[in-house]
């Protein structure tokens, strides 16, 4: 039965991280996109028309790569919970830095993928989208371990 409510808390932990980290993500990604469509628009008043078509270009490819997206941030994140929970680790750098290294791991297969001719092609390859990732695997990896992994 303990087994059973661990296993249980885990999902829930993990659920409850990785929405900690996307919400940074988005939340900061879309101040990064804000400030990119506004450089890019003219100052003539279509800044509201250019803002839309970068939002829309955006959220069409988000739209199409969702299944890819889904199956490459489950693989990362599993295996380090798998390797957290059976070797029982509890210490925090684990979770901070395996965390950073699953969220990063999402655009390096994104790249990889890409480079083989697959949906991934477009994906942004600049230091501030994978510093905004990794921060997002680093919350998520703290806030997994405040959650269930220093219990593990």
């Amino acid at each position: 039965m303990k087994l059973l409510f661990r296993i249980l808390w885990v999902a829930i932990a993990a659920a409850f991280a990785s929405f900690a980290g996307l919400a940074f993500m988005l939340a900061f990604g879309l101040e990064w996109m804000t400030r990119i469509a506004a450089a890019e628009t003219p100052p003539d008043g279509a800044a509201v028309e250019g803002w839309l078509s970068v939002a829309e270009t955006v959220f069409a490819k988000a739209g199409a790569l969702l299944p890819v997206v889904t199956a490459f941030t489950l693989v990362p994140g599993l295996i380090v919970l798998i390797v957290a929970e059976v070797a029982r680790i509890r210490s925090l750098t684990y979770y901070l830095a395996a965390g950073g290294i699953a969220f990063v791991g999402l655009p390096v297969m994104l790249r990889l993928a890409g480079s083989a001719g697959a949906a991934g092609a477009g994906v942004p390859w600049q230091t501030p989208f994978l510093l905004l990732i990794a921060t997002g695997g680093f919350l998520a990896g703290a806030v997994y371990w405040v959650l269930a992994g220093r219990r593990a």
